[in-house]
């Protein structure tokens, strides 16, 4: 008689190698993960994918896993988000022209949906506990009430506080971590600073999001020709300030680019000697968040947090498979 299916090592198969894929994976992020697991799910092999898939995930899948994969799917409503709100055509900007002088002055349709602020503020609170929850997880049983990552921005502050928030985790670990701190000038330690001072104000108040302008606003001037044609006036080396550099007797230009207010200019331009030459602008527009002190471009600032984290995540995920060996 013929043993049962279920009393045989399953044969090395197509499955078993995609399963291998899976696990081999460690330190990378869940998309090539994900890309995994779908094979298995469109293999013809079923019952061997359900006999793997569950180690498999429960060998690579961790908290600050489901953490991170969460912030992408915040990340994603962002950007969805603002594609739905820039089709809405929210900041106008009429031309007027009024003798000698072109003025382009801002016409806000609409502000920056609270639904974005919100968003965001999960995006935040996700992202940066991701790293707490690895640390948590490479002390174990020595970990306390106060064990987290620590982004701290200046040395003192990392010798008053690592022993208190790094109880229980190794001296090589904490050198990794100390090896991505803001103190240490590293691109992503600076990004962790942001991170980390978003995160802080989110979980106090409302972010303030805006309408900006972005600095590649293009100002373009133009000479009517004999047949009344409008030809670019020759810029010289500067793209984004096409004919600024023409001289125009009593030529006055000016731009007013970054956080907008409705009704207010965001550029003009003056040309008394020349009637011929006419202005024209086409601005880039983009949704800020302002931390009380500087604007931050949102798409950019959220993409490059999730990034620096990603490294961190990187760095630790060894530590973290390895800890109960660890002294």
């Amino acid at each position: 008689m013929t043993a049962p299916f279920w009393g045989h090592r399953p044969r090395r198969s197509g499955l078993v190698h995609h399963a291998e894929e899976v696990a081999a994976l460690g330190d990378r992020n869940l998309d090539p993960r994900a890309r995994a697991l779908l094979r298995l799910t469109r293999s013809r092999e079923i019952v061997l994918a359900c006999w793997h898939i569950a180690s498999i995930l429960c060998a690579v899948i961790h908290s600050f896993d489901l953490k991170l994969g969460r912030a992408d799917e915040h990340l994603e409503s962002i950007e969805r988000e603002l594609r739905a709100f820039y089709d809405r055509a929210p900041v106008l900007t009429p031309r007027d022209v009024s003798g000698e002088r072109t003025e382009y002055r801002v016409k806000i349709v609409e502000e920056p949906p609270d639904r974005i602020g919100l968003i965001l503020g999960d995006f935040l609170q996700n992202t940066r506990s991701t790293l707490d929850h690895v640390v948590v997880l490479i002390a174990g049983a020595s970990a306390t009430r106060d064990t987290a990552f620590p982004i701290l921005s200046k040395p003192e502050d990392w010798k008053a506080n690592a022993d208190r928030i790094l109880t229980g985790i190794p001296k090589e670990v904490r050198a990794e971590i100390e090896r991505l701190q803001p103190y240490k000038r590293t691109e992503v330690g600076q990004r962790l600073t942001l991170l980390h001072d978003l995160a802080r104000i989110d979980r106090h108040r409302k972010l303030h999001l805006l309408n900006a302008a972005s600095p590649e606003a293009k100002i373009t001037f133009y000479r009517r020709d004999d047949r009344g044609r409008l030809v670019a006036i020759p810029t010289g080396d500067n793209p984004n300030a096409v004919g600024t550099s023409i001289e125009f007797g009593a030529f006055q230009f000016g731009a007013f680019l970054g956080q907008l207010k409705d009704g207010a200019p965001i550029a003009f331009a003056v040309i008394p000697t020349h009637p011929k030459v006419e202005m024209y602008a086409a601005f880039t527009f983009y949704i800020a968040i302002n931390d009380g002190t500087l604007l931050h471009p949102l798409v950019p600032t959220v993409r490059s947090s999730i990034e620096a984290v990603r490294t961190c995540v990187t760095t630790l995920r060894p530590f973290v498979d390895r800890g109960a060996t660890m002294v």
